[in-house]
């Protein structure tokens, strides 16, 4: 269990590095971004769609602060959750630190998602850069996810 001790502290540390970053690139990048943002489509990139102005920028940073924020505050009454398995006093321990190993891995993960929606946004408002930002990703993203949660459940199961 220690394992998921470590990694959960490897991914809060992570989550909070792509906050940090996110913001930065955007404080960095805002004189630079024009007043229409734009976003590439496309399996290429090859077709520009606006998506808004400079504060949707702001909308999505903020996003990404309350997820990071929520998911921290959920970490700390993790006993009022309803676990996949049942509880006893001798799997207790291992439960709650998987469950937060879980929470910091998906925050680590939906943090980075939106960290790298904000950079494909000023990557494509400001160079016109093709990124890649279409179906397959969003199918990637879930999937990774769907991952992380399935292998949560296989563990918390194999623990109890």
């Amino acid at each position: 269990m220690k394992t998921y001790v470590r990694l959960a502290r490897a991914a809060e540390i992570a989550a909070l590095g792509v906050v940090i970053s996110a913001m930065a690139m955007v404080a960095r990048g805002w004189e630079l971004l024009p007043d229409q943002l734009t976003a590439p489509m496309g399996a290429a990139g090859e077709r520009l769609v606006a998506i808004g102005g400079k504060a949707f920028l702001l909308w999505l940073m903020l996003a990404m602060l309350a997820v990071y924020l929520l998911l921290s505050v959920f970490m700390r009454f993790h006993r009022l959750y309803s676990y996949p398995v049942r509880i006893s006093p001798q799997n207790r321990e291992n439960q709650q630190q998987l469950l937060k190993s879980f929470i910091s891995l998906l925050k680590l993960e939906l943090t980075a998602l939106l960290a790298y929606f904000i950079c494909v946004i000023l990557l494509g408002s400001i160079r016109a850069y093709a990124a890649w930002f279409d179906l397959w990703f969003f199918l990637m993203a879930a999937l990774i996810m769907g991952a992380t949660a399935g292998s949560y459940f296989w563990l918390a199961w194999r623990y109890r």
